[in-house]
């Protein structure tokens, strides 16, 4: 069969390859972009220990609790206000990186936090000295802060998509080395194996020579074949 032929049959496995290679690295690319938006974030979320503190009242607390096919998963909320130059403020944000599905699974913590800080207590507030509008009751990379799981869940993202690139490349190369050795000219067959006349020259064949005789005949005369 040729190869063209066969190639259709059975689907074209380079750009098929080519394929798998460029949905990769444009989920690497949306991972990367998400770094480059958290990067900032979560250094920030680090530098709120130097935040100006100041004391706040707790509005309100309590735990919110779903469960779906792959378990539960509780997510502590806290309302909380503020005041800062005569000014009071309200905010509800645990850390700057404490996002919708980011929040550290262990319940033990938030029950822990919930007891120390009941409706109507006063809690430690740690404010932005350059907006006191943004606050937070997390500083650093502390437990709750959320910083730990969204770190954890991108390196995962990027160490999956660096292996599938590299994996990808590397099979992609092995499938252009294997394509071209079929593209490659056939050999041709070995031509039939002929004598080769030797150089002193064709061969003769020699006929074999017919025996000359001689007898004498009954009138005495001789004769010969």
């Amino acid at each position: 069969m040729p190869f063209d032929e066969d190639t259709n049959r059975i689907g074209n496995p380079t750009q098929s390859n080519t394929i798998v290679l460029v949905i990769t690295i444009v989920f690497f690319a949306i991972v990367f972009a998400i770094d480059i938006f958290a990067a900032p974030l979560h250094y920030e979320q680090w530098q709120t220990k130097n935040w100006d503190r100041t004391q706040g009242t707790v509005e309100k607390i309590y735990i919110w609790e779903t469960c779906g096919d792959d378990g539960c998963s509780s997510r502590l909320e806290v309302d909380y206000s503020y005041e800062v130059d005569d000014t009071v403020y309200r905010s509800d944000q645990l850390s700057l990186v404490d996002w919708e599905d980011s929040s550290d699974s262990s319940l033990e913590w938030k029950e822990d936090f919930e007891r120390k800080h009941p409706k109507g207590s006063s809690i430690d507030v740690f404010v932005d000295p350059n907006d006191s509008d943004r606050s937070v009751l997390i500083t650093g990379f502390s437990i709750g802060s959320g910083a730990f799981t969204n770190i954890a869940i991108l390196s995962c993202f990027n160490l999956v998509a660096i292996f599938m690139i590299g994996a990808r490349i590397a099979m992609r190369g092995t499938m252009l080395e294997g394509i071209g050795i079929h593209l490659e000219d056939p050999e041709e067959p070995p031509a039939e194996y002929s004598k080769e006349p030797d150089d002193e020259g064709p061969e003769t064949t020699e006929e074999p020579s017919e025996e000359v005789g001689w007898w004498e005949g009954d009138d005495g005369a001789e004769r010969g074949i």
